[in-house]
């Protein structure tokens, strides 16, 4: 730029100086990240850190546009002012001057603050730059958040319960449970730890705590004191980030609603050896701090089974049904077996019995299964070791339940609600022993056992409406001592019908059963009628039309014989037996009352004098008919005139007893 110089004649003169001016009116805006080398923890991207000296990375820098060497003038400031530009200014290791080359190295390039002592707390700052114009851009604000407190030690780690073996259906009364950190697994095993205490909570991050396991190898059996260099790290390559970090959250291990992790420490491809192993748990928040470590979990592995065994379990001649005691062919679903194992030891927790189906050859079919609910307790073991006084005591019990003879043998193992998919059919029932670990070995011999389909359990009876005497013929309420029940009973369950086991009915029995007035039986009268007839051809059971029904069996009963029954109320109930003895289940009971003694019109109805004067064929006569005790509801009253002539015959209401 020059100057021109004009007075008032109008001359001019040029100047001979020169003044060079840099018109600029706008900065660029700068940048400012985190710098990750100082972002500690899980996360090297969530601006959460345990260095109490942090670190950026400055971007976007303007250098001279005049050529004279200055650029912009850059300053780091902390987020405490009230707006931009006004922020405590954060000096820096390497300061970034009001040179090109300063700025040139510094754009893009990673800078730390002079201060190592931030406090724990969350921080902000950003950067502005301004230019020889005197114009100014600050960058968006970026936070730091410190946190150099460890968490607090995890809990105890514990052997998760999937892994902590046992047998299907253990005896309660011995040491082999899920929390005994006793197992027979010696590969993808799980531990399960749950967090503790409470966590610095500046942006929640308290959610995302992650737990690291170690194995501790103790320098001698009297060391308690875990140290560090005693740790190896466990990191189990079939996780996905294969390292030995499980992460807390809300689905993971949750012991009493808490916080927790669950971790596969040893995958399919390692081998936990037999014997002690400790493990160990700490703490690691995301800022990456790390816990003292926890108390140790003792793991014993123990993969060896028992001993092999000889022994032949003998089915209970109170499990053996039917007309034989010992043909070993039963339709009971409780099954009691006793066994003497050879030989007998105390590495035993208890046994159990596990059965294999057969053909008509008396060939395997398939493979051994447990007979029950595996997932409920549906066997009970009882063995009798002589150095075990809880056992001792166990097999007392049982012998005061089943019978001293039961349990001098040995052990015994009592089956309940077996699942039978195949009657009719023979098993092979085998004894086998699990340890405390839940090794299993089988027992070398096996029994046979046939199990039958029970006969089908008959319909409630019925009195018959011609010996269901009174005003109503169907209240089961009589004056007759020989009644005519009928019933009949049919295949209703898929094993009844695919076994047919209404045609394989031989006897029907009847029970008649007097009550007290607590609904207790008294006295109990039997009659056993065959199916083809009874002992006077006055009983029978009819056989089904096929066209019709060919499951249903029809049977009627003549009660002739007990003619001197009292009165009172009476339970009568009916029950099948086939040919081999096997008894089904007793009908529904049908509750008869028997009444013979005549009401006292007395008691029961107040008369009063009426004089008919009238010639109508139509009287009023009014009395009242009282049953105090609504024993007789149904009571008829007849009306008799002098003559003896009836007149008419009431019922009482039974609703009003009036």
């Amino acid at each position: 730029m020059k100057v021109r110089l004009y007075d008032r004649a109008g001359n001019t003169r040029i100047g001979t100086g020169t003044r060079t001016i840099y018109p600029d009116y706008t900065v660029s805006t700068p940048s400012v990240t985190r710098d990750t080398a100082k972002d500690t923890g899980a996360s090297t991207t969530d601006g959460i850190t345990n260095k109490r000296q942090l670190g950026f990375v400055i971007g976007n820098l303007e250098v001279s546009a005049t050529n004279r060497g200055n650029g912009a003038k850059v300053i780091l400031r902390d987020d405490s002012g009230s707006g931009q530009d006004d922020g405590d200014p954060v000096a820096l290791t390497t300061e970034i001057g009001h040179d090109d080359d300063d700025v040139t190295q510094a754009n893009g390039h990673t800078v730390e603050t002079t201060k190592t002592d931030f406090t724990e707390d969350k921080h902000g700052f950003y950067v502005c730059q301004t230019d020889d114009a005197g114009n100014t851009a600050c960058s968006a604000k970026i936070s730091w958040v410190v946190d150099i407190t460890a968490p607090t030690k995890p809990s105890l780690p514990d052997l998760h319960e999937d892994d902590d073996s046992q047998g299907a259906n253990a005896n309660g009364a011995r040491d082999g449970t899920k929390t005994d950190d006793l197992t027979n697994k010696q590969s993808e095993i799980d531990v399960a730890v749950q967090a503790s205490g409470s966590q610095t909570e500046t942006n929640n991050a308290h959610d995302q705590h992650q737990i690291r396991f170690y194995l501790w190898t103790p320098s001698s059996t009297s060391d308690t004191t875990v140290d560090d260099d005693e740790l190896t790290e466990l990191k189990a390559p079939a996780i996905t980030d294969a390292s030995n970090i499980a992460t807390i959250n809300d689905q993971g291990y949750t012991a009493n609603g808490a916080r927790g992790a669950v971790k596969q420490i040893y995958d399919e491809n390692e081998i936990l050896t037999e014997g002690i192993h400790h493990f160990v748990a700490k703490q690691y928040d995301v800022a990456g701090n790390l816990s003292a470590v926890s108390n140790a979990l003792t793991v014993y592995v123990d993969a060896t089974p028992p001993a092999n065994l000889t022994v032949e379990p003998t089915l209970h001649p109170t499990s053996d049904s039917g007309d034989s005691s010992t043909d070993k062919q039963t339709s009971s679903v409780d099954l009691l077996f006793t066994f003497t194992p050879t030989p007998m030891s105390n590495d035993i927790d208890y046994f159990e019995v596990r059965r294999v189906r057969l053909n008509d050859a008396y060939e395997t079919i398939g493979e051994d299964e447990y007979p029950s609910d595996p997932n409920t307790v549906q066997q009970t073991s009882y063995e009798f070791l002589s150095d075990d006084a809880v056992q001792t005591a166990l097999v007392a019990e049982a012998a005061d339940t089943y019978g001293e003879g039961a349990y001098q043998q040995g052990g015994a193992v009592k089956i309940t609600a077996m699942d039978t998919p195949h009657y009719n059919t023979w098993y092979a029932f085998s004894v086998y022993a699990v340890d405390l670990a839940g090794n299993v070995v089988q027992g070398a011999n096996s029994t046979n056992v046939r199990i039958l389909v029970p006969p089908p359990t008959p319909a409630a009876m019925d009195l018959a409406v011609a010996t269901d005497s009174g005003v109503l013929t169907d209240d089961d309420t009589t004056n007759k001592t020989a009644w005519t029940l009928s019933g009949q009973y049919q295949n209703v369950s898929q094993p009844e019908i695919d076994n047919d086991a209404a045609a394989g009915v031989r006897n029907v029995i009847i029970r008649i059963k007097q009550l007290n007035s607590d609904n207790q039986a008294i006295e109990t009268l039997t009659h056993t009628f065959t199916r083809e007839s009874d002992f006077d051809n006055t009983n029978n059971i009819t056989v089904p039309n096929s066209a019709n029904d060919p499951y249903t069996y029809a049977f009627t009963f003549d009660a002739t014989a007990f003619e001197d029954l009292t009165d009172g109320i009476y339970e009568i109930t009916a029950s099948a037996y086939n040919s081999a003895g096997e008894t089904g289940g007793e009908s529904t009971p049908l509750r008869i009352t028997l009444d013979r003694t005549a009401p006292t019109p007395e008691e029961h109805i107040t008369l009063r004098t009426k004089t008919f004067t009238s010639s109508a064929t139509q009287q009023s006569y009014k009395f009242t008919y009282n049953n105090p005790s609504g024993n007789e509801p149904n009571a008829s009253i007849t009306i008799i005139a002098p003559d003896t002539t009836t007149v008419a015959t009431l019922t009482a209401s039974s609703a009003t007893n009036t």
